[in-house]
Order: C-alpha cells, then sequence, then structure tokens
C-alpha cells in the first residue's frame, strides 16, 4: 500500500527473547527472533555472514533501547510516551 517501505516510529517490550507489543489495542507476544524478521527490523543477514539462526543484526537500524527506569524518566521529562530518540525521514 502506500505506506510500503516507509520507516515509522514504533515500540515495543523485550523481555529475554520474548516481545510484547500492546500497541492500537493489539495482544502480541512472540519470539523476539519472529517480531523482529517479520517487522524488517534491522538487517538480518545470516546466509551471506555465515551467523547460525538466532544472530540478529540490528547495527543499521534505528533502535534506542530503554531501562524501565530510563523510560520512566524520559516519560515525565518529555510529558509524553515517545518517541524520544527516534529520527525517521516522515517524523512518524
Amino acid at each position: 500500500g502506500q505506506l510500503e517501505g516507509v520507516k515509522y516510529g514504533h515500540c515495543w517490550i523485550e523481555s529475554g527473547e520474548t516481545v510484547i507489543d500492546k500497541s492500537n489495542g493489539r495482544d502480541i507476544e512472540m519470539p523476539k527472533m519472529m517480531y523482529y524478521m517479520l517487522g524488517k527490523i534491522g538487517q538480518p543477514d545470516m546466509e551471506n555472514w555465515g551467523k547460525s539462526a538466532n544472530f540478529m543484526d540490528t547495527s543499521s537500524a534505528n533502535i534506542h533501547k530503554y531501562t524501565w527506569k530510563e523510560a520512566r524518566e524520559a516519560i515525565v521529562d518529555n510529558g509524553h510516551w515517545g518517541p524520544w530518540d527516534l529520527v525517521t525521514e516522515t517524523g512518524l
């Protein structure tokens, strides 16, 4: 559709190797690797680099991770749920 290929801001919770996504009324819980692959987060290139199936290369991704304390402080300091540090072409 019209948004194909457009990068936008989004957040989720990571607990170990599990992702929990409660955004937009959803209730998603799945393995982190699957979530990253479905969302095309980073560019996993396992085949070309001989990496194991559980390797995720997010070095090219615009990802900002926060501890609960850091997130709480950012919410209070900025007066909103985020994003706080994300930069996208669209501003979304």
